[in-house]
């Protein structure tokens, strides 16, 4: 069943934001409404979303931080930057002290002759596995410049306060 993303008003007047499991837009607000919430705006979640969604509640790491280093990532390996010095950049750059060591340990295991994809896959609160399997089929085919800004892409737009 889809998954929906509200936004509503108790009848105490207090906001709510949430997401409800229905079967469509009808169902989730007979749901919502059964709980005496009044909804103000209804959207579906996509599944895309919600596996964005889940590795972002997993991780210590914004999805908006995530994005941004698969950016940059991406650039540096454009601009032919090895990838031993990419990381080395990015980790000193990161936002988070948790993410900056994240980085350097994957730095570490590439130096020691790690493939990327299996040393970010020593960290699954901060890599989906769906991300290192992107990862995973752009360097085996060559291509990891190209694949890493359509990961970035492929993220939800990380958002700001409250839906």
């Amino acid at each position: 069943m889809p998954t929906f993303s509200y936004q509503g008003v108790t009848r105490q007047g207090e906001r709510q934001t949430g997401q409800v499991v229905a079967r469509d837009p009808k169902d989730a607000t007979r749901v919502l409404r059964h709980r005496q919430i009044l909804v103000t705006r209804l959207r579906e979640i996509s599944e895309t979303h919600m596996l964005w969604q889940s590795l972002f509640q997993r991780s210590r790491i914004s999805g908006k931080d995530l994005v941004a280093f698969t950016l940059q990532f991406a650039t540096m390996i454009k601009a032919g930057i090895p990838l031993i010095q990419c990381l080395n950049i990015l980790s000193s750059h990161a936002n988070t002290s948790i993410f900056r060591q994240t980085l350097m340990s994957i730095r570490q295991d590439v130096e020691k002759g790690s493939a990327l994809a299996d040393s970010f896959r020593k960290h699954p609160r901060v890599f989906s596995p769906s991300y290192i399997s992107m990862v995973e089929a752009g360097e085996a085919g060559g291509m990891l410049d190209s694949v890493l800004p359509r990961l970035a892409v492929s993220f939800p737009q990380p958002r700001t306060g409250a839906m």
